[in-house]
């Protein structure tokens, strides 16, 4: 799609605050190295699914999941956002929302959201 419309892309993936903050007690935890790592294992990810000829931007962010992509997609003026998910469902995906569907209903762009390799989608009688 961005090829389509000379776009760039850009390709983030965020690491929750709250699991981060409980790395940051650790004596050999160095932000810096993890956060370098991610976005050397994004840029790789990309090229492999994206391939090469593409005007595209990798970031990596620490932060509450949905508030750093709903700040992105409005710092970058998105015109459409695409999302993975985990696929919850049941009462977990009941009680705890998906960050998923919170951005869908909050983003100022379009939203597609990916559903995991082997999902199964079962609808009750």
């Amino acid at each position: 799609i961005a090829n389509w419309n000379d776009a760039t892309l850009t390709c983030f993936h965020i690491f929750d605050e709250e699991i981060v903050e409980k790395f940051r007690s650790q004596d050999d935890f160095d932000e810096g190295a993890v956060s370098a790592e991610a976005l050397e294992h994004l840029e790789k990810f990309v090229a492999n699914e994206v391939g090469a000829g593409h005007s595209i931007d990798c970031e990596i962010a620490i932060g509450h999941p949905f508030k750093s992509v709903l700040s992105t997609v409005s710092a970058c003026k998105a015109d459409l956002a695409v999302l993975g998910t985990r696929g919850r469902t049941g009462l977990q995906g009941f009680f705890a929302g998906t960050t998923a569907e919170k951005i869908i209903y909050k983003s100022p762009c379009s939203a597609l959201v990916v559903k995991p390799k082997g999902f199964e989608f079962k609808l009750k009688d």
